[in-house]
C-alpha cells in the first residue's frame, strides 16, 4: 500500500476503535437515561461522534488518499465499480447459502436501521449513506487493512473482513441463537471482502468509501 499510517494514527485509531466498540454506546445509553432521546437520535449522535473523531485522527492519511484519487479518478471509480459488482454477485451466492442454512433468517440490524430511518427520515439517511461509510472505511480498510498489509497480506484480508462482519452483529449477541449469529456474520463477509478489494486495487481509500456509499444508498432506497 502506498500510503502508510503514521504511528500516532495507529495508536490513536486503535484506542478510539476500542472506545467506540466498548465504551461509547454504553455512555450514550447512560446519557439517554437522563435526556430520553429516541433511538434514532441516539444513533445519530454516535454516527456524528465517530465521523468527527476519526476525521480528526486520520485527516492526514485521508488527505494523502484523496490526492491519489484526484490524480487518477478513473482508477478509483473503476475499482469501486468492480468491487460493487463483485459485492452483488458474491452477495447473491451468500444469500443462497443463508437461505439454505436458515430459511427463516431475519437480519436484525437491517430491521433496526429500517425502523430508525423511518423515524429519523433524511437525517438517518444522511448518517447511513455518508457518515457511516467514511467512518467504517477509515477503521476497517484504513487502520486494519492498511495497518496489517505490510506485515501480512493474508492477516490484512482476514482480520479486516472478520472485524467488519463482527461489528455489525455484536449488538445482537443474546438476541440471536448462536447459529443465527453465525449466519448474520456470513451475510457481511461479501461486503468486507469486496471493499478490501477496491482499496487494494485502487491504492486509495476513496474507492471503498464510494463503493460503501453506493451500497448503503441502494439499501436506503429499498426501505418503504
Amino acid at each position: 500500500m502506498t500510503h502508510r499510517l503514521r504511528s500516532y494514527e495507529i495508536y490513536l485509531g486503535a484506542l478510539y476503535g476500542l472506545l467506540e466498540l466498548l465504551v461509547l454506546p454504553q455512555l450514550l445509553v447512560l446519557l439517554n437515561y437522563y435526556i430520553q432521546l429516541p433511538v434514532w437520535a441516539l444513533n445519530m449522535i454516535l454516527f456524528i461522534l465517530n465521523f468527527v473523531c476519526l476525521i480528526a485522527i486520520f485527516h492526514r492519511f485521508l488527505w494523502d488518499n484523496l490526492k491519489t484519487a484526484i490524480e487518477n479518478p478513473w482508477k478509483s471509480l473503476r475499482y469501486a465499480g468492480q468491487g460493487l459488482m463483485g459485492y452483488y454477485l458474491l452477495g447473491a451466492v451468500f444469500s443462497w447459502l443463508i437461505l439454505w442454512l436458515c430459511p427463516d433468517f431475519v437480519n436484525l440490524n437491517d430491521v433496526n436501521v429500517s425502523g430508525m430511518t423511518q423515524e429519523g427520515g433524511s437525517l438517518m439517511v444522511l448518517a447511513t449513506v455518508l457518515l457511516a461509510p467514511v467512518a467504517e472505511e477509515i477503521l476497517f480498510r484504513g487502520l486494519l487493512f492498511a495497518g496489517l498489509y505490510r506485515r501480512s497480506p493474508v492477516a490484512a484480508w482476514c482480520v479486516s473482513t472478520a472485524a467488519f462482519s463482527l461489528v455489525h452483529i455484536t449488538g445482537y449477541i443474546g438476541l440471536y441463537q448462536p447459529q443465527m449469529l453465525f449466519v448474520a456474520f456470513l451475510q457481511y463477509l461479501p461486503a468486507g471482502l469486496c471493499l478490501a478489494y477496491a482499496y487494494r486495487k485502487s491504492d486509495t481509500i476513496v474507492a471503498p468509501i464510494l463503493m460503501h456509499i453506493a451500497i448503503n444508498q441502494v439499501a436506503m432506497s429499498l426501505i418503504p
